[in-house]
């Protein structure tokens, strides 16, 4: 089913938690958004990520991408501020 399938879902929900250092992870995780060409981190504020976005993809597999990059560059005590999940 295209719904729960990761290949069709094109939206990830992103929320960071606490203010510790928020400046410097909201940029890399625009860093990581630029990287998965996804212009939506652009105008994406540091409140709006500490309250909880949905950033969209569109079609393609960049909504899964955007998460594998988070795992790959991100330390796992970072990663554990972040609540990163994919919707249709």
């Amino acid at each position: 089913m295209p719904e729960t399938d990761p290949d069709y879902m094109c939206n990830v929900f992103v929320k960071v938690a606490g203010k510790q250092r928020l400046n410097e992870l909201c940029s890399i995780l625009r860093g990581l958004l630029y990287a998965n060409n996804q212009s939506d981190g652009k105008a994406t504020k540091n409140q709006e990520f500490s309250r909880g976005v949905v950033l969209h993809f569109g079609n393609g597999p960049g909504a899964r991408d955007f998460m594998k990059s988070i795992k790959h560059f991100l330390k796992k005590t970072v990663r554990e501020r972040l609540t990163v999940e994919l919707q249709g």
